[in-house]
């Protein structure tokens, strides 16, 4: 009786233990997830920037046309 009494209570122990294993599984997981956040976060953020640099592209591209439109205006009014 004593014997079954002890084998129970290590039962019992191996199932604690298990539990405590699932649990540190669980924060494991949850930091993974946590990582991953933080690096869909970074890649937003860096999209962001390459469309803020693809907007001052543009921006230029249209300042540079603009010049060169004055220039041949430039030109046409000082060759008439």
């Amino acid at each position: 009786m004593q014997s079954d009494v002890m084998l129970m209570q290590s039962d019992v122990m191996l199932m604690q233990s298990d539990v405590m294993l699932m649990q540190s599984d669980v924060m494991l997981m949850q930091s993974d997830v946590m990582l991953m956040q933080s690096d869909v976060m970074l890649m937003q953020s860096d999209v962001m920037l390459m469309q803020s640099d693809v907007m001052l592209m543009q921006s230029d591209v249209m300042l540079m046309q603009s010049d060169v439109m004055l220039n041949v205006t430039l030109l046409r009014s000082c060759c008439t």
